[in-house]
């Protein structure tokens, strides 16, 4: 036992094995009564691809709605726009009178 690790309540470990699909690497032990949560890898896979597809839809929804505050901010500058040209017309026809 090189590398001891103390790990308290909501700690996590073996990950690695999931994640990288390797045999895991460490033992452990516990020094006082404990309860674990097993997650075998279906369990681990279907959990993580839930979490990147609700992460790619809070990013298109984030996406959709920045496009449209820009795209609303572009409609209210161009209507300034739109009617300063008219405002200018205006006066320039007023000039050859």
């Amino acid at each position: 036992m090189d590398n001891i690790k103390y790990l308290g309540g909501g700690s996590d470990f073996g990950e690695r094995a999931l994640i990288t699909n390797e045999p895991r690497s460490a033992t452990v032990m516990t020094i006082t009564p404990t309860d674990l949560l097993v997650v075998d890898r279906e369990v681990f896979s279907r959990f993580v691809i839930q979490i990147f597809i609700r992460n790619s839809i809070l990013i298109c929804l984030f996406t959709f709605v920045k496009i449209e505050h820009l795209n609303q901010h572009m409609k209210k500058n161009y209507k300034k726009k739109q009617n300063l040209l008219i405002d200018v017309l205006y006066f320039l026809h007023g000039q050859q009178d």
